[in-house]
């Protein structure tokens, strides 16, 4: 059988299926009276705009309508769990952890089904029936009792049992099981990313690409005539791979008919998938690149040759071999018309080689056999630190076990009242948009009720300046906000806005210029030891040579010119009356070679930052 016919026979297949949930669908409503039907079509097309808003929220979101428990990065891993993208956080599919642990956290298509029905219920009052009452109808609602989900390829159901009572004139009826088809391509677009998620975890295809880029721009291992030393800029190599990533993964083609092969077939990989698919990479993301041997930022290979005893050979040469290990992020898209779902994951190459599939931690996707023995009443009230409810989703960490539990509803007085499983010393966490999570510690082996106090997140302007003058268009800058369970980075000035909680935080602040600076070529006389001519050598007798070391001048784009670190106290009074922070950071004197650089670096880290809320 041909791939034609194959192909054919899934499409009439998908044709097929669609029209019986379709037909279903209609000859269910097609039973109700006629001023029934009316009411039913509004309910059913008011919950599917509420699955378009959480498949959208999921699609930007990595699956995920609400983000899983945020996870800090550190210098070593700038990569938190969630990547900042465009203004939103974005959780990754796989990342390197703080500490150095490979973690992935792909959603499974049940837990997905599960967020878009809890968003129903949370959302289910937005459905409401006024314009019905105004115009006689008598409707009485009930407790939503349960939201199934089913996502496919191209719908995705909605079954919801939700008692409404519907009464006009001498016609009553009772619905309590609404259904809703919803059109999407959001579920062919999940099972494509997971098609190209699963592709990369058994090729490496990233990590491949990444490999040729600092082969191609970077001294790996090699031999080089020559009788003077080599060096190279750590910086300028890091500078020349991060180009070359952010000019090649965009480039990189899944097989399909989205876009015309301009080039040879380098970068098309051997999968197909049925929605466009784009591969990004920006040189500002946060990404590390190690490099060994080296000293304050030089690469050096000194010759082999020089040696009197070897100078009749007539010729000198430079061996070298550097070991790289490189991570950063890429952000992969899948588009369907309309429709978007995006992921990133973190690419690794660890000296030299690209990262194997070891991940020591993966979030579970069904409920773990603790989650399923909740036998236990606790009740939790969620308020904001001005006792405010809080509409937040609730979870509960017993160890290293995650137990979903429900939400709290202001409506209900931000209360939820269920059975939580038994455990001592657990987390009850709390989640909320505009909100900092908060982990409650609870033993649950007896009944408890608990008050979790979620801080507000205010979203300040971010007024930054050099030694208290405006930063020129040329400027960039790095700033990090660290308390004990909250932290924030700005990248200026791509973003203008910083959201802060009510907390004690170390700030660091790194000011760049951009620019072409170059480094003049220098010629330093550099003396080593190297065994005497003839017999004298063999004895172990050494003689200094000297030798003048020519090292090329260097293009550096973007230098450091300011920073600083600093610590504050920051109160909900702080940040309910002010509207901007200002950060004013230290400048230095522009650095005008690889001395000066490091003398930059060493000031900056006794300088201190001045911020001041306005």
């Amino acid at each position: 059988m041909s791939k034609a016919q194959v192909t054919l026979f899934v499409v009439v297949g998908i044709l097929i299926v669609s029209a019986g949930i379709v037909f279903a669908y209609f000859q269910f409503n097609q039973q109700l009276p006629v001023q029934v039907r009316s009411v039913e079509d509004y309910f059913s097309s008011c919950v599917s705009n509420l699955v378009k808003d959480a498949t959208v929220t999921a699609g930007g979101q990595a699956g995920y309508v609400e983000l899983p428990e945020f996870v800090s990065a550190s210098d070593y891993a700038p990569f938190s769990s969630q990547f900042f993208f465009l203004g939103s956080e974005v959780p990754y599919w796989f990342y390197m952890s703080g500490n150095g642990i490979q973690k992935e956290q792909v959603p499974s298509i049940s837990l997905i089904q599960k967020q878009i029905a809890d968003y129903i219920k949370n959302n289910i009052a937005a459905c409401g029936f006024d314009q019905f009452t105004e115009q006689g109808y008598e409707i009485h609602t009930e407790e939503i009792k349960n939201v199934q989900i089913t996502v496919s390829d191209f719908f995705i159901t909605t079954e919801i049992n939700y008692p409404i009572t519907v009464k006009i004139g001498e016609t009553s009826r009772r619905v309590e099981v609404h259904r809703a088809v919803t059109t999407s391509s959001f579920g062919k677009m999940y099972s494509d990313a997971k098609r190209i998620y699963d592709y990369e975890k058994g090729t490496n295809f990233l990590e491949r690409y990444s490999i040729d880029a600092l082969t191609l721009n970077a001294p790996t291992t090699d031999v080089v005539l020559s009788c003077a030393p080599k060096t190279w800029s750590q910086l300028q190599i890091e500078s020349d791979v991060k180009k070359s990533l952010e000019a090649n993964i965009p480039t990189i083609k899944l097989k399909g008919n989205y876009y015309t092969l301009k080039n040879d077939k380098y970068f098309v990989q051997d999968i197909s998938v049925s929605s466009q698919a784009n591969f990004m990479y920006s040189s500002n993301w946060p990404s590390v690149l190690e490099v060994w041997p080296s000293e304050d930022g030089i690469l050096r290979a000194d010759p082999v040759g020089m040696q009197e005893g070897l100078g009749i050979l007539g010729f000198c040469y430079v061996p070298y071999h550097f070991v790289y290990s490189i991570r950063y992020p890429v952000m992969i898209q899948l588009i369907d018309g309309e429709e978007l779902f995006q992921f990133p994951v973190v690419v690794i190459i660890d000296r030299n080689k690209p990262r194997q599939a070891d991940v020591k931690e993966t979030p579970e996707q069904f409920e773990a056999e603790l989650c399923n023995h909740k036998i236990e009443q606790v009740s939790v009230t969620t308020l904001g630190s001005d006792l405010e409810p809080v509409d937040a989703s609730i979870s509960f960490k017993c160890h290293t076990t995650v137990c979903s539990i429900g939400s709290t509803n202001i409506s209900e007085d931000s209360t939820l009242v269920t059975n939580f499983p038994q455990c001592v010393n657990g987390f009850i966490v709390a989640s909320a948009q505009g909100y900092k999570t908060t982990k409650v510690q609870v033993s649950t082996n007896e009944p408890a009720s608990v008050n979790v106090i979620m801080p507000k997140l205010y979203e300040l302007n971010a007024n930054l300046l050099g030694n208290s003058a405006a930063l020129s268009s040329e400027s960039s800058a790095i700033i990090h906000f660290i308390s004990d369970d909250y932290s924030y980075s700005l990248y200026w000035p791509v973003q203008k806005s910083i959201r802060l909680a009510e907390g004690s935080y170390n700030v660091t602040a790194f000011l760049f210029q951009n620019g072409n600076i170059t480094f003049e070529a220098q010629t330093k006389r550099q003396c080593v030891k190297a065994p005497a001519a003839g017999l004298l050598g063999l004895l172990g007798i050494q003689t200094e040579n000297c030798f003048d070391m020519n090292v090329p001048s260097q293009l550096v784009t973007q230098v450091v010119t300011g920073g600083g670190t600093a610590s504050i106290d920051v109160t909900e009074d702080d940040l309910k009356a002010a509207k901007s922070l200002t950060i004013n950071i230290p400048t230095v004197e522009q650095p005008k070679d690889m001395f000066a650089l490091q003398q930059a670096y060493t000031v900056i880290d006794t300088n201190t930052l001045s911020l001041s809320f306005r």
